[in-house]
């Protein structure tokens, strides 16, 4: 990357060289006896730039006394170029952490001020460089995008070529050639037409657009070398050496003559590449460019080593090892002046921040004492005028408060009057709905089957009901026939009201459809699916979808056998100890009919169980174990319902309290979410 550094090397040269300057005798006169602070800060940074190569200690304590002084007085243009030469200085002797503060600060300064758009982008030049040198590759493209969008806003294309050809170089150290071309290009369109619009000058401008236009030709060799498309790089790189000798730039010449030399040691022709190294050596050698020397001495030893000509390999070994040992005593002082810079810089600061300390502190002592007499005054004078007014204003409030306090008083007992009347409406109202639902409810318990009735048949009978609300949604089914019993648990959909109305027509729909002649528990199932269907008008598949989750038990006491369907409801045997789940069909009677599956007969599956004396039967609706409660809020579950019925069937007399306690401990302060059946019997 050489040559980027080059090339920015170049950019901040000219940018900062366009200035004139008077001689540093009559500044040093201005400084002794200025006629402002203005004038003075012109003359410190003038003298400053003058000085900083030679002496940049003085340079550095001259700049920093101008920025300050520019501070003080809000002299916005100067403070913008000290910041910015100060990052220049800090620069140029490797202090990039300063550098890179100064310049960030110059780029805050314009963007604040809206202006000094010259400035502003040399900063980001100079910032991306610094970026650059430290490997952060994204920063530097980021100040190179921002500096293109201003530049462009601005439309001084003239600007673009340098940080076009920088990203350029970017993309070439990341191996992304398609895009490096692609920015070489931009800088080629916009150098070539300017040549073309210099081409009778031969002014320095002129000289220096050819100059950069050989940078670009360079640049475009170097994209088709690393391609290894070797005549297409040596076509530019001469084409940028030719412009370079119009030119007259030695350093630049012996650059290229060394790139060329490289190049054609890469196809393997060392004779002429030779002929490059040497006329390289020629100009650097006279010049003495220690990094141009170092390269072509290098490779000249390489060829001549591999010829085998050992006298002429130590010669140029030789030469390139001197001039490593002057690179690496040159970096030794330049890091010795850094030292001492960063010290001079650290001691100026020092003092600096404490004369401003001691400054600021004598400042506000006396803004304070100003500002206390001033208030002092102002506040006993306010303090008088608001308590005249306050004793004034609080005349008025009393007395207008009196008349609100009148008017509220008038308005709350006309209100609570209005309350009382609306209290007793919603009581009567309550109370008339109240009665309705407990004599819907004494229907809907008439409607329920005598505990005593299923006592006389089964050896062991109990049944824990617990609706939700006042009526439920649940409800259970008795018949018996001599030795045969028909027993149905039902979970209608909802709860509450709706629930209460489903389960009153399960209930008469039963007594219609169960006979002494059809004691097929799949066929009831089926034929209830059919009433409630015609009775709800489900066939057109309206908005009553509304059915019932059932399992049914025919029990032959004589026989002591059992037969059971469900529909999503199953049942629970207890034998020798051991629960056996009987599973019921998926579908329900009733509900989810849709005009799509009208056509659909459900059928229902018959399982017959063989029964002894001691087993139990368990039939259930979904309440007791969806019930959410326990210390993390979590349903009951079918393992732990199950422990729950193994642990009541020894006192079967006891079966509903304990099943209530075990469902008020698992519920705690938890709502009861669903109605709640579990009906338990023996042969």
């Amino acid at each position: 990357m050489k040559q980027l550094l080059l090339f920015f090397s170049m950019y901040c040269a000219v940018s900062l060289g366009q200035v004139s300057t008077p001689p540093i005798d009559s500044l040093e006169l201005i400084i002794s006896a200025p006629e402002n602070d203005s004038v003075l800060c012109h003359a410190m940074y003038l003298k400053g730039r003058i000085i900083e190569k030679s002496n940049p200690s003085e340079a550095l304590e001259l700049y920093e006394k101008s920025l300050h002084l520019s501070q003080k007085n809000e002299f916005q243009e100067l403070e913008v170029l000290s910041l910015n030469y100060l990052g220049v200085l800090c620069y140029n002797i490797g202090a990039d952490d300063q550098a890179c503060a100064y310049y960030k600060e110059v780029i805050k300064r314009t963007q604040q001020y809206n202006n000094y758009f010259d400035v502003n982008c040399r900063a980001l030049s100079n910032l991306g460089l610094i970026y650059h040198k430290n490997e952060e590759y994204e920063q530097e493209y980021q100040c190179y995008k921002t500096a293109i969008q201003q530049i462009k806003e601005k439309k001084i294309d003239l600007k673009l070529t340098a940080f076009y050809h920088n990203i350029a170089y970017i993309h070439i150290g990341q191996l992304q050639l398609d895009s490096a071309l692609f920015y070489f290009d931009l800088t080629h369109s916009i150098d070539h037409r300017t040549l073309l619009e210099m081409a009778e000058s031969d002014t320095i401008s002129a000289l220096q657009r050819k100059n950069d236009f050989a940078y670009t030709l360079a640049g475009v060799g170097l994209v088709y070398q690393k391609r290894k498309e070797y005549d297409v790089a040596f076509n530019f790189l001469r084409a940028a050496l030719n412009l370079r000798h119009d030119v007259g730039y030695k350093r630049e010449i012996a650059k290229t003559h060394n790139q060329l030399g490289v190049l054609l040691r890469e196809q393997n022709r060392a004779s002429l590449a030779l002929k490059y190294f040497r006329e390289s050596g020629i100009s650097a050698e006279k010049l003495q460019l220690h990094e141009e020397i170092t390269v072509y001495a290098k490779n000249q030893y390489e060829i001549y080593k591999s010829w085998n000509k050992h006298d002429s390999a130590l010669k140029y070994y030789e030469i390139y090892f001197n001039s490593v040992e002057k690179i690496k005593q040159k970096e030794t002082e330049h890091a010795l002046t850094e030292f001492a810079f960063l010290n001079d810089l650290e001691k100026i600061e020092r003092d600096y921040n404490e004369k401003a300390l001691t400054s600021k502190i004598i400042r506000i002592e006396e803004k304070k004492r100003e500002k206390f007499l001033r208030y002092s005054l102002l506040g006993i004078l306010i303090l008088i005028v608001g308590f005249l007014i306050f004793l004034y204003n609080r005349f008025r409030v009393i007395r207008r408060q009196k008349d609100v306090i009148k008017e509220k008083k008038v308005e709350i007992e006309i209100a609570y009057s209005d309350l009382n009347t609306e209290k007793l409406n919603v009581e009567k109202k309550n109370k008339v709905i109240t009665d309705s639902l407990n004599y819907a409810k004494r229907i809907q318990d008439a409607l329920l089957p005598d505990d005593e009735v299923l006592r006389s048949f089964f050896n062991n009978f109990f049944a824990f009901y617990l609706p939700k609300d006042i009526v439920g949604g649940d409800f259970y089914w008795y018949r018996c026939f001599d030795n045969l019993a028909i027993i149905a648990s039902v979970d209608c959909t909802g709860h509450g009201v709706p629930g209460g109305f489903m389960s009153m027509m399960g209930s008469l729909l039963l007594d219609k459809i169960v006979k002494s002649d059809q004691l097929d528990t799949a066929k009831i199932l089926e034929e209830l699916n059919k009433e409630i269907i015609r009775v709800l008008k489900q066939n057109s598949g309206g908005e009553i979808q509304d059915g019932m989750d059932i399992s049914l038990c025919l029990v032959d006491k004589k026989n002591k056998k059992m037969h059971f369907s469900g529909a999503r409801n199953g049942i629970l045997i207890i034998q020798n100890g051991e629960p056996r789940r009987l599973q019921a069909d998926l579908l329900p009677v009733g509900g989810n009919y849709s005009s799509k599956s009208k056509k659909l007969k459900r059928t229902y599956a018959t399982q017959v169980i063989s029964l002894n004396n001691a087993d139990w039967v368990f039939m259930y609706s979904d309440g007791f174990h969806d019930q959410l409660g326990g210390e993390h809020l979590t349903s009951l579950g079918m393992s732990q319902f199950e422990k729950i019925l193994k642990e009541i069937i020894d006192e079967p007399n006891n079966a509903r309290d304990k099943l209530l306690n075990r469902f008020d401990d698992w519920k705690r302060n938890m709502i009861q979410l669903d109605d709640v059946l579990v009906l338990g019997f023996q042969l």
